[in-house]
């Protein structure tokens, strides 16, 4: 059974933006029902996410991340197999999973000013919990499949 908590993941270590993000979640929902969880490695999300979605105990999982090239991947890669990954875990788990992920384009860091890329994830992170909020509420209030079954055939 879900209680009103909500599991949010943040990607990277110590990256403000990703922190600006949590920020505008818990403007929100409040800190107090969030619990937080930190991962440095990106592929490794979906792995903890499913973990998290298998305790059946948050109305949702979301996960914020801000990808920045990489001389061993490229960054549309990095962030395809961890969305992709991520709606997996979605659908296999019957869970609600939010991802917020930034991807900044060859030269976006110098045109984007730093108080941009606050603001962005700031707003992000509040449109992600009213999200949040909104479709827990629907996915909680929709009927389990085998009472469909049973109210279609009754026995």
């Amino acid at each position: 059974m879900r209680i009103d908590k909500y599991a949010f993941i943040k990607v990277g270590e110590q990256d403000e933006f990703v922190e600006r993000t949590f920020k505008g979640f818990c403007e929100v929902i409040p800190q107090s029902q969030v619990d937080t969880f930190l991962i440095a490695d990106p592929f490794s999300v979906p792995t903890l996410a499913r973990d998290l979605a298998k305790t059946g105990y948050y109305h949702a999982i979301v996960v914020s991340m801000m990808i920045l090239e990489d001389i061993n991947f490229r960054q549309d890669h990095i962030a395809d197999a961890v969305t992709s990954g991520l709606v997996r875990v979605g659908l296999d788990t019957d869970s609600l999973v939010l991802p917020i992920v930034l991807l900044p384009r060859n030269g976006q860091e110098a045109t984007w000013q730093h108080d941009d890329f606050c603001d962005y994830f700031l707003a992000k992170g509040r449109a992600t919990a009213s999200a949040a909020l909104k479709d827990s509420k629907l996915m909680s209030s929709l009927p389990f499949p085998k009472n469909v079954a049973g109210w279609l055939w009754p026995m």
